[in-house]
């Protein structure tokens, strides 16, 4: 009869999209398409038996899984809200922190500034006034001794010489004293050419000064940017927790408990993971994706890192 049982072979023709998905399900289960086609049709049986069998235990068991359904979705919201508010606490006091940052850096770097140029400016005056101080004193003092000693030279040759005498020494001592007068003024103008010098050179040094600070609020200004870029691709890449807990509410949500994983394409037991990884190729993983289509499979999101913009100065 055809309802007795019999040990021959059974031959099943499977479309190819259905065949496709079977040998999937066998490579994730890591056994062979004979197997998977046996256990859909032992389940398959199974729901019949039970259909048939007691239709309000099942039913009891739909009720149930409605009113676990319902307490999810009436607690959703808050859940929902509470995790928004925790990142928006998060952000806040890290925007806080980068401006406080970012304030204190630039009014640092103004103070510096400022007071290396006063310093700079006050020492370069006060050298310069006290050696042109000295100069002026040691020129007054040379020219006074030279006076008195022509006014004593005059007198003393005046109480002694007739009237109708003659003053070859005088006159030599008077070249020779013309000429201290001429090498001191020499010494005066080359006093004067090497304070101009100097003064040029300190000038230069402030200008110095003035374009290392201006080098130094360009870099504090670049350092603020990329706080700012990474604050925003950190925030980006934040939108979902990477956490554990975070990647099994995820996958609760979408009500799968088993994905491949993004990298390397193995199946990953969501609900075993103790890591934000892949347990076989050790990827971090930071979400789980839908299956596109009826037949592909949920997919485990690899973690993005996150890169500081490269310094055009090298």
């Amino acid at each position: 009869m055809a309802s007795e049982p019999t040990d021959e072979p059974v031959t099943v023709s499977l479309p190819p999209e259905v065949a496709a998905w079977v040998d999937e399900q066998a490579a994730d289960r890591g056994t062979d398409r004979d197997t998977v086609l046996a256990q859909l049709l032992a389940a398959h049986r199974a729901a019949d038996d039970l259909d048939a069998e007691d239709p309000e235990a099942l039913t009891e068991v739909v009720d149930v899984a409605a009113a676990v359904d319902d307490v999810l979705a009436d607690r959703l919201p808050d859940i929902v809200d509470a995790v928004t508010d925790q990142l928006e606490v998060e952000t806040q006091v890290q925007e806080a922190v980068e401006r406080h940052l970012q304030d204190a850096l630039e009014d640092q770097l103004a103070e510096v500034s400022k007071s290396a140029a006063d310093r700079a400016t006050e020492q370069v005056g006060d050298r310069l006034d006290d050696r042109l101080e000295a100069v002026e004193d040691d020129y007054m003092d040379k020219i006074q001794d030279v006076r008195q000693r022509v006014i004593q030279v005059k007198q003393e040759a005046d109480s002694k010489a007739p009237a109708d005498h003659g003053h070859p020494d005088l006159a030599d001592r008077i070249d020779g004293l013309a000429t201290d007068i001429e090498t001191v003024e020499d010494e005066i103008e080359t006093l004067r050419a090497q304070l101009d010098q100097r003064t040029g050179d300190t000038s230069a040094r402030v200008d110095d000064l003035d374009e290392t600070v201006g080098d130094l609020e360009e870099k504090v200004r670049t350092v603020a940017h990329v706080v700012r870029d990474l604050r925003d691709d950190a925030r980006t890449g934040s939108k979902r927790a990477t956490s554990v807990e975070g990647i099994k509410r995820a996958a609760a949500e979408l009500d799968v408990d088993r994905a491949k994983c993004g990298v390397c394409g193995e199946g990953v037991q969501i609900g075993l993971m103790t890591e934000p990884e892949c347990p076989h190729c050790e990827a971090v993983v930071t979400d789980v994706e839908p299956k596109d289509g009826f037949f592909g499979s949920p997919k485990l999101v690899k973690a993005q890192s996150i890169e500081a913009p490269e310094d055009d100065d090298g």
